[in-house]
Parts: structure tokens; C-alpha cells; sequence
């Protein structure tokens, strides 16, 4: 009598593992679905940072890393500092320079034009291993391309 009790205690244990998996896999499917419509409507991800800068609300999108002597859209990396960027930025709009100009980025600041879509705002800046990171913004509006 006692094996039959055992039987029976081990089969309502696998029946209960068995209802346990089962709904732990629905579980995960639905947190599966769930995350994949919120993502597919645009509504997570780093696509839709906003960072708003003197007044303009600038949309980010994906980030890239640099070092110097690279060239961020019309920026050339001369030096990565503790606290800010050095480089030439060179005029390409409404007449090309062949020349660059000195310029100090800090973090927040942008490079690159918004009327081609190359506008770059610097995010971070790691000293130690001299390198900024990137990331593409946007304004949102192009104001009819860039000039001649």
C-alpha cells in the first residue's frame, strides 16, 4: 500500500512540473510579444533619445566612437581632453574651406549639418582611452536641403 501512495505522490509531481513548464513558457511568450510590439512601434530603444540643447530638442540616434585623428562628419579630432574635444571643423556650407578652424567641443555640442543629415552631437568623452563618442542627431526637419 505504501508503493502505491508512492506512485501516486510521483505522478502528481510530474503532473505538476508539467503545468509549471507549460506556463512558464506562455509567460515567456507573451513578455516576447509584448516587448516586440513595443519595439517594432517605435516606442523603446535608444532611437528615440531626446537631449535638448539651448533651446533645441535634438533626436539621437545611434552612437559611434572616435579617436583622434579621425574625421566626425566636417570635424577633425586634434586631441581628446579630460573635459572636452579639440579639432579643426571645416566650413562646407555655403562655400567649401579648404582650411579648418580651431574649435572646442564640450559635451552637448554638435558637428555636422542638419540640412545633409551628417549632424554629430558629442555624448561622452573617455580621456584614458582618448576617444569621444558620437551620436547621430537630428532636429527633425531639414529646412528645404542644404545650400548651394
Amino acid at each position: 500500500m505504501k508503493r502505491d501512495l508512492g506512485v501516486k505522490k510521483t505522478a502528481d509531481i510530474g503532473t505538476a512540473l508539467k503545468s509549471a513548464a507549460a506556463a512558464a513558457s506562455a509567460a515567456i511568450i507573451l513578455i516576447f510579444a509584448v516587448m516586440s510590439i513595443y519595439y517594432i512601434s517605435g516606442l523603446g530603444g535608444a532611437a528615440n533619445a531626446t537631449k535638448t540643447v539651448n533651446g533645441t530638442t535634438y533626436m539621437l540616434g545611434a552612437p559611434s566612437v572616435y579617436y583622434r585623428g579621425q574625421r566626425v562628419s566636417n570635424f577633425l579630432i586634434e586631441y581628446v581632453n579630460p573635459g572636452n574635444v579639440t579639432g579643426l571643423i571645416y566650413v562646407l556650407y555655403p562655400l567649401a574651406a579648404m582650411q579648418g578652424t580651431q574649435r572646442t567641443l564640450r559635451i552637448g555640442d554638435t558637428v555636422g549639418y542638419n540640412c545633409d543629415g551628417s549632424l554629430k552631437m558629442l555624448t561622452s568623452i573617455n580621456y584614458g582611452l582618448g576617444s569621444a563618442t558620437f551620436t547621430n542627431a537630428s532636429t527633425g526637419s531639414r529646412y528645404g536641403g542644404c545650400p548651394i
